[in-house]
Parts: structure tokens; sequence; C-alpha cells
């Protein structure tokens, strides 16, 4: 054996007796997620006309001003307070129906129609929908309607954002209200609605 292999021999043989320093392990930290709340839905049931809705707590009851139709039989609102500090009224949905004397008086809007007529299948039923718009003394309504006939009770689901003229307040007081959120708020308790009974 070599000189140089023997050297090369006893230098890994003091490697290996060496001993080896070891880092402490460092665990990670646990991170812990708090569960996504579950939103929790209440149903509404009205039983008369054998029709139900799911709405959430950012809803109240109240009593009913924005039906179209003679009989207006629940409104669920969001306060003005719900949004401080805004432009913001109040925004409804409301459900109200009658007996018209013919069936295409059940689509005559109560005020100018905005919108050119079209339909949407909620649930599978039909409805035809139009928008109005309102305005009176500082005041701004926009309402989106659905109507549909159900044997021969015309029924209407209303949904209604209500704002004041941000011109009537002192500058810097109050800020444009974002409406995009409440319409999404209003439509998830439209799209619930359903018939209990078939026709």
């Amino acid at each position: 054996m070599n000189m140089k292999k023997i050297i090369l021999a006893l230098v890994l043989l003091s490697a290996c007796n060496s001993p080896v320093k070891l880092e402490p392990r460092v665990e990670p930290p646990v991170v812990v997620v708090p569960p996504t709340p579950v939103e929790t839905l209440e149903t509404y049931t009205y039983l008369p006309y054998n029709f139900e809705f799911k709405y959430s707590d950012d809803f109240d009851f109240g009593s009913p001003q924005y039906g179209g139709l003679e009989e207006k039989i629940v409104e669920l609102m969001i306060s003005g307070s719900a949004y401080p500090d805004t432009n913001f009224g109040d925004a409804a949905f409301t459900v109200s129906a009658n007996y018209p004397k013919k069936p295409e008086d059940c689509f005559n809007p109560i005020i100018q129609r905005v919108s050119d007529e079209g339909e949407e299948i909620i649930n599978g039923i039909n409805f035809t929908k139009w928008t109005e718009i309102g305005a009176a003394a500082g005041n701004h309504y926009e309402e989106r309607v659905y109507r549909t006939m159900h044997d021969k009770l015309c029924l209407e689901l209303r949904s209604t954002i209500h704002t004041t003229n941000i011109g009537n307040y002192d500058p810097g007081t109050v800020t444009e209200i974002d409406e995009k959120p409440i319409w999404d708020k209003l439509d998830s308790v439209l799209q619930t609605f359903k018939f209990t009974q078939q026709k």
C-alpha cells in the first residue's frame, strides 16, 4: 500500500470517528386556522300560497311598503344603520300578490319600466322581470321586479334599494354606497324562492 493511500485511509477513519455536531431540531410553528363560520339560513313559509324562501340574519322583517301588488305579504329589510356614513336609505325584498281580472294584467308595472322585459327561471318558476326607477324629494329607488302567474294568482318578488341624493349632505360627511353587495344579498334571497306544492 503506498503512502498516499495510507494517509487517505487515516483521514477517512479520523473523520468517521469525529463526533457529529447536530443542530437542534426546530419545529415549525403551529398555525391554528379558525373554521369558516357557516351561515345559518332561516326559512320563511307562507302556507296560504304555498311558497317559501330562505334568508340570513342580515335581514329583519318590516311592515311591507315596497310591494307592487295589492296584497303585501312579507318584507325583509336591511336598515340604513347597516351602512353608516353613506347615502344608503334601506333595502328590501318584498313579496306581494293579487288576483288579476286578466292574466296579462299581472305584468303591468306600477311606475315607468326602465328596462326591457325579460324572463328568468328561478327554481323551475318562469318569471317576467323588469326594473323600475323612482325618485322623490332627494330619494332614489331602484327596484328589480319579478312576476309570475301561479294558477290564477299573480305573485311578485321585488328587490329594492333606496338611496338619498349625495348632494344633500355637507361635502365629506357621507360616501356613496356601493350597491353591489346589497344587490347580492337581495339576490341570495330571491334565488331561494320556490313553491312548496306544484300547480
